[in-house]
């Protein structure tokens, strides 16, 4: 049984490659999340999930994100101060 693939978050990735693969992700596969945290995105949701036999993930896989922090805003003020 397949999972379906997951799609990395904005300003996130997902990894290994295998899990982006579009004909699905193989049972017992393991998949990683991760934010761009050198300009201040921080992980909401699950960071790891497991394709289950069922073919559904261990979490919901939708429900995970990179929300902005209180450093990515500095980073932005400073970054439009200086354009």
């Amino acid at each position: 049984m397949k999972c379906p693939s997951i799609e990395a978050p904005s300003h996130g990735m997902v990894s290994p490659s295998t899990c982006q693969i579009p004909s699905g992700v193989n049972y017992k596969t393991e998949c990683m999340f991760s934010c761009n945290v050198t300009i201040g995105y921080q992980l909401e949701g699950a960071s790891k999930v497991s394709c289950l036999e069922s073919g559904s993930w261990s979490a919901d896989t939708t429900k995970t994100i990179c929300r902005g922090t209180e450093a990515l805003a500095q980073w932005l003020i400073v970054r439009l101060t200086y354009i």
